[in-house]
């Protein structure tokens, strides 16, 4: 046991080593970041975000910012999110220096960083199964583009469609995980998974596209069940 600890303590120890501290001004806050312009009007900036770090500073997001070209650029993904309710959630340390995000991307950057615990469906949500971690380069617009630059702004949404297009995968961030969330996948999941069929529920034939015998024919609950209901929040996110 006591070696265990020993261990233990040696890891944490050597993860503090290699933490970046940020930069202070006088008064002992952290500097806010400041933008570098762009080389060109193909080039973009990704963030590179750091693994969680000791159980203590989880809630300390770090990354570091990369300029590249959009044609030269490594494999990354792109974030879409709403950008409501536009309330500051707190400070993201880029680069050793302060960057101010909103509550909804301060969730969806919390979750990025985490290991993907990716689920099927058709199992329960707990327990999850462990695989890789995300890749850690992302083009977050809220982030990766200089919002006090008027011209970059403009410029960065003449190429957001490339910028999209070249990106690995886009990432649909919804919010947080509540009790409506996994039933409302299910749910969706098993509509999809009917999209191939000639469904006999043809409003052509005159048939209720909602008809409760057509929904039991495609394996879906009746419309009475809450699964409806859950689905219907989901889709009213903003």
């Amino acid at each position: 046991m006591d070696e265990e600890w020993k261990d233990g303590v040696r890891e944490n120890i050597t993860q503090w080593r290699a933490m970046k501290f940020p930069e202070s001004d006088l008064d002992g806050s952290m500097k806010p970041y400041s933008y570098a312009s762009l080389l060109d009007d193909r080039s973009i900036r990704l963030i590179e975000m750091d693994p969680p770090r000791p159980e203590a500073l989880r809630a300390t997001i770090q990354c570091s910012m990369h300029t590249v070209t959009l044609e030269d650029a490594p494999k990354f993904m792109a974030l879409s999110y709403t950008w409501a309710p536009r309330i500051l959630e707190g400070d993201v340390q880029c680069d050793c220096c302060s960057l101010s995000v909103m509550q909804n991307l301060y969730a969806a950057l919390l979750q990025l960083r985490e290991p993907l615990h990716p689920r099927k469906l058709q199992e329960p949500l707990h327990p999850r199964k462990l695989q890789e971690p995300l890749p850690r380069l992302y083009w977050i617009d809220a982030i990766c583009i200089n919002q006090e630059d008027l011209d970059e702004r403009n410029q960065q949404v003449r190429i957001k469609r490339s910028i999209s297009e070249k990106a690995n995968r886009v990432w649909v961030w919804l919010g947080k995980e509540d009790e409506d969330t996994c039933p409302a996948f299910l749910l969706a999941s098993k509509i999809a998974s009917n999209s191939h069929l000639n469904p006999p529920m043809n409003p052509a034939e005159g048939k209720d596209i909602y008809d409760e015998g057509s929904m039991k024919e495609m394996g879906l609950p009746a419309p009475t069940s809450s699964a409806w209901v859950s689905l219907i929040r989901l889709f009213a996110r903003p």
